[in-house]
């Protein structure tokens, strides 16, 4: 189980990637990388009530 700071910090590194990803990548290409990263950014923010 991870805990309430290690999901904080993955929640700002994902933040941080996908912002990255949307910049550098091919839409069509990464597309649904981009798509599994908002995914888990969603999770992790629904876990903290957010």
């Amino acid at each position: 189980m991870k805990t309430l700071e290690q999901i904080k910090e993955r929640i700002k590194e994902l933040r941080e990637e996908i912002s990255r990803l949307e910049l550098e990548a091919n839409p069509d290409e990464d597309r649904n990388y981009i798509t599994n990263k908002r995914a888990e950014l969603f999770s992790l923010k629904w876990v903290l009530g957010e």
